[in-house]
């Protein structure tokens, strides 16, 4: 037991890490530091990962309420447990909403391309030295004549940010889902671990009823 009870909280302070990492991550993305970050998380997710974390740390104190109750009353402990299937179910949901993104960056990125500034988009075409999106024409999604794409005949010889785009932003991308895909394998971990000690537990409480019918005499 005491062995299980080791790996069950090692498991929840788990939960408690993750919890803070999705929270603080969506705090750090939210600041809007970095275009190409802004790009690919949007303040949807963002809200999504503030709410994800929130739920991982309100199913860690219900732990620590739960565990601490006598070893008869499990309800909070079966409660906890509920939690964690639904945090399972939000998390699963969110990186696979993300890696469905990931896998079609390219025309994802069009759409998030048009929706920036001209100081944006002069930005990116600035720090990768292209121009437009997929090159430097109406159709290739060329916008923001500024900058390294002041000249228009320059920048018609320019290749397009997508590359340059995609390729950042599908690292940041897959950071975030498989990140959350870990949570969710911490969370199950932790789903099966609770169940064993609720098993546990109640044998504890079975063994010492037996033990009392005996005169409590030692049998547990």
């Amino acid at each position: 037991m005491n062995k299980l009870k080791l790996v069950w909280w090692l498991l929840n302070l788990c939960l408690l890490a993750a919890g803070v990492v999705a929270i603080g991550y969506a705090a750090v993305v939210s600041k809007g530091e970095d275009l190409l970050i802004s790009m690919a998380v949007t303040k949807h997710d963002e809200k999504i990962g503030t709410f994800t974390g929130a739920c991982l740390l309100a199913s860690f104190l219900l732990s620590i309420v739960a565990i601490t109750r006598p070893v008869y009353r499990n309800k909070l402990l079966i409660a906890f447990n509920w939690t964690l299937v639904v945090n399972m179910c939000v998390a699963t949901a969110v990186g696979t909403s993300i890696w469905f993104v990931s896998l079609r960056q390219r025309n994802h990125f069009a759409k998030v391309w048009v929706k920036q500034s001209p100081n944006e988009q002069a930005h990116l075409q600035n720090k990768f030295s292209c121009c437009g999106y997929y090159n430097a024409t109406t159709e290739g999604l060329f916008m923001t004549a500024l900058g390294f794409c002041a000249d228009t005949e320059f920048a018609e010889a320019q290749r397009g940010c997508i590359d340059e785009i995609t390729t950042r932003t599908d690292y940041t991308l897959e950071n975030v889902f498989t990140s959350i895909y870990g949570f969710v394998g911490i969370v199950g971990a932790l789903f099966l671990a609770t169940v064993c000690v609720i098993n546990e537990r109640k044998l504890e409480v079975r063994f010492a009823k037996i033990d009392a019918k005996r005169g409590g005499s030692g049998f547990v």
